[in-house]
C-alpha cells in the first residue's frame, strides 16, 4: 500500500471525531489520537514522530479539559454557587448517557438550576448560573471543533512530509 493511499484512508478515519466534537462530552479528540496512534504503529513512528505523537497527545488532553470545565466555567462566571457546580458537572455525565447531545446539555442545565433552587436562591440566579452553564458549554464546543480541524491539519501535515 502506498504511503499517500494509507494516510488519506487515515484522515479519512478522523472524519467521526469531528461529527463527535459537536456532542459535549463525547470523547471526540480521543478517538482521533487513537487513530493517529494506530497510524504511528502501522508506519512504526516513522512518518509521524514521537514529539508530533506528543503534540496530538496535548491537543486531545486540552479538549477533555474544556469539554468537562467549560458549562463548569460558564456557571461559575454566571454566579453559581460551587455546589452547583458539581451538581451541573454531575447532571452533564448523567444526561450524556440518556441522550448525549440534548441530554448533556439538559442535565448540566437542570443540575446547576436545581442545586441554586435549593440553596434558596431564587428563580432568576438560578436560571442566570444555568444559563451561563449552557453558554459555556457551548463555547466550549465551538473550541472543540476548532481542536478537531486543528488536530486533522497537524495529522495530515506531519504525515504527508515523507
Amino acid at each position: 500500500m502506498s504511503h499517500a493511499l494509507i494516510v488519506a484512508a487515515t484522515t479519512l478515519f478522523l472524519i467521526p471525531g469531528l461529527f463527535m466534537a459537536f456532542v459535549p462530552m463525547l470523547p471526540a479528540l480521543s478517538y482521533m489520537l487513537i487513530v493517529a496512534l494506530v497510524f504511528g504503529l502501522f508506519d512504526s513512528f516513522v512518518s509521524l514522530s514521537y514529539v508530533e505523537f506528543a503534540i496530538l497527545v496535548a491537543l486531545a488532553l486540552l479538549s477533555i479539559v474544556i469539554d468537562h470545565l467549560s458549562g463548569i466555567l460558564g456557571a461559575k462566571y454566571g454566579g453559581a454557587h460551587g455546589t452547583s457546580l458539581v451538581w451541573g458537572l454531575v447532571g452533564s455525565i448523567v444526561g450524556t448517557f440518556i441522550a448525549p447531545f440534548l441530554g448533556s446539555l439538559a442535565g448540566l442545565f437542570i443540575g446547576v438550576a436545581a442545586r441554586e433552587l435549593s440553596l434558596g436562591r431564587g428563580k432568576t440566579r438560578a436560571a442566570v448560573g444555568a444559563g451561563s452553564a449552557l453558554v459555556g458549554s457551548l463555547a466550549g464546543i465551538v473550541v472543540n471543533v476548532g481542536l478537531a480541524f486543528v488536530f486533522i491539519a497537524l495529522f495530515v501535515g506531519f504525515a504527508v512530509r515523507y
